[in-house]
């Protein structure tokens, strides 16, 4: 009776750390860290929201890929907007991933469009660029970009693909941008759009090994618990 007592405690004491495993690593995964991913909320930059420059239009209604709004970035260079994001703790050797989706109306005669990550620290007056690990110091992560040869008309992922937090320095925030490089001629007609931003932590492989493994062995554990 002891025996069998001492198995169902094991039992469930297993299922549920397993259960807890999982949904830890599912929240993990999901969390959006910027704050205003669609452009819908009008987040002021001092509350964490975005800040426009070089004429960029943040409440565009023209080309919303998800909602009512997106960001426009007309023809120039250097367009864009950025969010100061500093709602996450960061340590060194942790690793994010930045996506959106973009638009363009008309092919684009020089230049590209993307979105990018960078990291800063903070020390009195003093503001320091650190980049990010894959870029090096003072140099933001770009992601894949939209160019001449790109689909018009078509809601185009970008990725910057996996980053990580420096440990140079205490990190202070991460700044995601939106941003078009040297886009001629300037002008409405060759305005882009991006939309649905996301700024998510990257699991370690060991936390999704030990997720994929619980799931696993959750049926196991019912066929031998039910077998008995």
């Amino acid at each position: 009776m002891q025996t069998f007592t001492l198995k169902r405690v094991l039992f469930i004491g297993g299922v549920s750390a397993l259960v807890c495993l999982t949904s830890t690593f599912s929240a993990s995964a999901q969390t959006n860290f910027v704050t205003d991913p669609g452009f819908e909320l009008g987040t002021a930059h001092a509350s964490g929201g975005w800040s426009a420059f070089n004429n960029a239009v943040l409440n565009s209604t023209a080309h919303p890929r998800t909602g009512t709004k997106s960001v426009r970035l007309p023809g120039g260079n250097g367009v864009g907007a950025f969010e100061t994001i500093s709602n996450v703790a960061f340590t060194a050797g942790t690793q994010f991933d930045l996506t959106a989706w973009g638009f363009i109306t008309n092919t684009m005669t020089t230049g590209y469009i993307g979105i990018q990550a960078t990291f800063f620290n903070v020390t009195g007056t003093t503001t320091q660029n650190l980049g990010t690990v894959e870029s090096g110091p003072g140099a933001a992560l770009f992601s894949n970009h939209i160019d001449s040869n790109s689909v018009l008309n078509t809601w185009i992922p970008l990725d910057t693909g996996v980053f990580t937090a420096p440990s140079t320095l205490p990190i202070s925030y991460i700044q995601v941008f939106p941003i078009s490089v040297n886009i001629t001629p300037t002008g409405n007609g060759n305005s882009s759009w991006i939309d649905d931003f996301s700024l998510v932590i990257v699991p370690e492989p060991s936390t999704i090994a030990l997720g994929v493994m619980g799931i696993g062995l959750l049926p196991l554990l019912m066929r031998r618990r039910r077998s008995r």
